[in-house]
């Protein structure tokens, strides 16, 4: 019994202190757990490193537990060593010590990684802020978001501070780790990097000088030009853009344009450098031709704006408006003239700009244009005195005829026909007449001053008018005498006391008015043969009605006298036989 329980015997302690073991490095392992999480929470390592990684803060990474949880499986791992040497199993402890001895040399390269790491950040946010904090101080980001909007220069330039120094860390912090496969390109890339920075800085020098030309020449522009007030000497006040803002922003990108080529040969990209130079150089001998333009088309708006004024006073001066309001709507003829020759100034200095930036293509067409309207001109000026010579002219007959019309008795004689109503007491006969005179020697004018303005067409189309319009007037006139005439004689023939007189009186009345309507019609020229066939038909309708009834009437009559006739050729012919 005894030898059976002396191997247990020998047995028990070592298991107890490999239990003994197992408990102490678990709980060990468990305080350094917590102890880890714990301080890494309180660096907030989670979150910084969400921060850099751009992860959501609702959800950042557990970076901290994964170490955690590294170094309680680290104490585990010795744990199980202690065990393996506590057991004598030498063949399974050399490779754990081989293991181990690994992860503490590797662990001594990763805190070192781990504190460049930090010390990088640190460096990288200090100066970050510092940059931001400059460059805000500066108002960088109100200065550049007058030209590029919704564009944070400190933010971005801060955050390439940043990241620049974490590169130039990264050697060290690969060497620390012995990743030598990526440091060598690394270290190539930084070496390249340090090369490149005397050109990057040049590069932002002449970024910053630009920037700085350029505003200042911005500034002054703008300044000057608000001093002098230009929108309103060019006539542009209702424009919601200024523009001596437009010149200033012109300039501005000018003058970076100008500095292009040293930026491009500072960053030694000789493939844009080529065509930026030739574009400049264009844009260099371009430049006087656009000064050129500039300073005609300045004298032309100063021109037109003095036409356009001067013409508008002196139309509003004239009272024009107050003459044709009523014929216009409401429309100012002033101003329309006005603006008429302001365009017209305008487009007479059109060939000048257009030769100034040698823009042969458009010069040619402009100039055959201008051309013809200078031509036309003349005539249009003829065509319009024409028109309003005519018009004072009219307007006088018109008066004249109306008046002695009047003086006359043309009225009164109407009024005693019975043929003017109340409606028509506005509009005379005197009146009428004198509107009709009007109308005629305006319908010549128009016929004049067609043929004078070459439209060929529409003086044809006026002439054939008039001819038809005083046919319509001789067929008026004819019919108002024949209505004249059967009122006269409607009225004779029911004063003359005469057996069946209205009768009689109206039939005349109608004859007359049949009559007077088919001449009025056949000088009218209105379907001429249909109105003698139709005249016609109605008096042989006529006469053979009055034969019909003549003949029907006197059936009795004649057949006395007939009888008469032949007792009296019976009776002389008994005596002689």
């Amino acid at each position: 019994m005894s030898e059976l329980l002396k191997p247990w015997g020998e047995l028990l302690p070592t298991v107890l202190g490999a239990l003994v073991i197992i408990i102490v490095g678990i709980f060990i392992a468990g305080v350094l757990k917590n102890l880890t999480r714990t301080l890494l929470s309180r660096v907030k390592l989670n979150e910084y490193l969400g921060k850099i990684g751009g992860c959501p803060e609702s959800q950042p990474p557990r970076v901290t537990d994964f170490i955690a949880s590294i170094v309680y499986y680290l104490v585990l791992l010795f744990v199980l060593m202690a065990l393996l040497e506590l057991f004598h199993l030498t063949l399974l402890v050399e490779p754990i010590k081989l293991l181990l001895g690994s992860i503490l040399v590797y662990s001594t390269r990763f805190l070192g990684a781990v504190v460049l790491i930090l010390v990088a950040w640190l460096v990288a946010k200090m100066l970050r802020m510092g940059t931001y904090g400059l460059l805000t101080s500066l108002q960088i980001d109100q200065k550049v978001a007058e030209h590029i909007p919704n564009l944070s220069l400190s933010k971005s330039l801060s955050d390439i501070v940043f990241g620049l120094v974490f590169l130039f860390f990264l050697p060290a912090i690969l060497d620390a780790l012995a990743l030598q496969g990526l440091l060598n390109p690394v270290n190539a890339l930084i070496t390249k990097l340090l090369a490149f920075l005397p050109n990057l800085v040049g590069v932002v020098l002449l970024v910053i000088i630009a920037w700085i030309v350029a505003e200042v020449l911005r500034k002054l522009t703008i300044t000057g030009l608000d001093a002098i007030d230009l929108n309103q000497r060019l006539g542009l006040g209702e424009l919601t853009t200024s523009i001596s803002h437009t010149i200033g922003n012109i300039l501005f990108g000018l003058v970076f344009l100008f500095f292009l080529p040293g930026i491009l040969d500072a960053l030694s990209l000789g493939g844009l450098l080529a065509p930026v130079n030739g574009m400049v150089g264009k844009l260099l001998s371009f430049l006087p031709n656009l000064a050129g333009a500039i300073l005609i088309i300045l004298v032309a708006c100063l021109v037109a704006r003095f036409v356009r004024t001067l013409s508008f006073s002196l139309l509003r001066a004239s009272g024009l408006d107050d003459k044709v309001s009523a014929y216009t709507n409401q429309l100012s003829m002033a101003k329309t003239a006005s603006d008429i020759l302001y365009a017209l100034t305008w487009l007479l200095f059109l060939p000048a700009v257009l030769e100034t930036l040698s823009l042969q293509g458009l010069l040619a067409p402009v100039n055959a244009m201008i051309g013809k309207m200078l031509e036309f001109l003349p005539n249009l000026f003829a065509a319009s005195l024409l028109i309003v010579i005519a018009y004072i002219c009219g307007r006088f007959l018109a008066q004249l005829v109306s008046g002695l019309l009047a003086g006359f008795g043309l009225d009164a004689f109407w009024e005693k026909q019975g043929s003017m109503s109340t409606a028509s007491k506005d509009y005379p006969p005197s009146r009428v007449v004198g509107m009709m005179v009007l109308f005629g020697i305006m319908l010549l004018a128009i016929m004049e001053t067609a043929q004078v303005l070459g439209f060929s067409l529409l003086a044809d189309l006026s002439a054939k008018f008039t001819v038809f319009a005083a046919q319509v007037l001789l067929g008026v006139v004819i019919f108002a005498l024949g209505l004249y005439l059967a009122n006269w004689a409607n009225r004779a023939i029911l004063s003359g006391g005469m057996p069946n007189a209205p009768l009689l009186a109206n039939s005349a009345r109608a004859a007359i008015l049949v009559l007077s309507s088919a001449m009025a019609l056949r000088e009218m020229g209105i379907a001429n043969d249909i109105i003698n066939l139709a005249f016609g038909l109605l008096l042989g309708a006529v006469a053979v009605a009055a034969a019909l009834a003549f003949g029907l009437g006197g059936r009795e009559v004649a057949h006395r006298h007939l009888n008469e006739w032949s007792d009296s050729l019976h009776s002389t012919k008994k005596p002689l036989e």
